[in-house]
């Protein structure tokens, strides 16, 4: 807790923040994500992959999260937007890395494929997309047949996918997440990890974005990593510019990943080296 923190940390010689959004809604809390306790940390000083997808912070925090952030030794963050913000924060550059979940390979959790034929994976967390579920999944059928629509059901997240699956996993393990986007003929989504595991696995998909707070990242990893007809705003958007029938060109893609992948390795590795 944020009483006992303190004492707790003050036995380690590295401390790694990240990843995701651990760097928003910075109105109220305490800023536990920038180290910010008693007694004050005295080791290594780390930021990996941290977020804050919309550029906030309140005006009287602002200060001491330039100065908590000017505490780090080794900055690094998951998207250009938070790099940008970072830097109109305190001035400092920070690396930006790969995701995490890009750096392990998973091969040690038992995929055992779920469904036995061809099917569309859909993994929906926000609200429905611009021009609406039915219309991109009938475009989506028109190139891959008329295959079933299997969808990962999130408790207290938008469920108006669920009109449109065939079958649906209420209560799907990590294991059989992972199954259902490996074996997928095509996967529909707007997560970012949706996204991630997708590129994993070498996975044609298309994920869209409205809220504002998904859709920096999403189109981070798409100018990134050259997934430019993976990331829609709409229906009419996948339409005008050919999506499906373009596809991900992982022989572009692939390289662009492992790369990333390599250098994200190296700042961890530097970092905890203290280099």
């Amino acid at each position: 807790t944020i009483n006992n923190i303190g004492e707790i940390t003050s036995n380690y010689d590295a401390l790694i923040v990240g990843s995701d959004q651990v760097w928003a809604y910075l109105n109220d809390r305490p800023l536990i994500f920038f180290l910010h306790w008693k007694p004050t940390y005295k080791g290594t000083r780390i930021s990996y992959a941290a977020c804050n997808p919309d550029m906030q912070a309140p005006w009287y925090n602002r200060g001491k999260i330039r100065n908590l952030l000017l505490k780090f030794d080794h900055l690094s963050v998951r998207d250009n937007t938070t790099a940008t913000w970072v830097k109109s924060i305190s001035g400092r550059d920070s690396k930006i890395v790969a995701d995490p979940t890009l750096l392990y390979d998973f091969n040690d959790i038992d995929c055992v494929r779920v469904i036995n034929e061809p099917y569309i994976f859909a993994y929906i967390l926000g609200s429905e997309i611009n021009g609406g579920h039915s219309a991109i999944i009938s475009k989506i059928r028109q190139k891959y047949g008329p295959i079933k629509v299997i969808a990962v059901a999130i408790p207290n997240k938008e469920t108006s996918i669920r009109d449109y699956a065939d079958h649906i996993f209420y209560d799907a393990t990590p294991s059989q997440w992972i199954s259902l986007i490996k074996y997928a003929t095509f996967i529909y989504t707007d997560s970012f990890h949706g996204c991630l595991f997708s590129l994993k696995y070498n996975k044609q998909f298309v994920a869209y974005y409205r809220e504002l707070i998904r859709a920096s990242r999403l189109i981070d990893i798409r100018d990134r990593y050259k997934i430019d007809n993976a990331i829609i705003s709409s229906v009419e958007d996948l339409k005008a510019r050919n999506c499906l029938e373009n596809g991900i060109d992982y022989s572009i893609t692939t390289p662009l990943v492992k790369h990333h992948i390599t250098e994200s390795i190296d700042f961890l590795t530097n970092a905890l080296n203290n280099k």
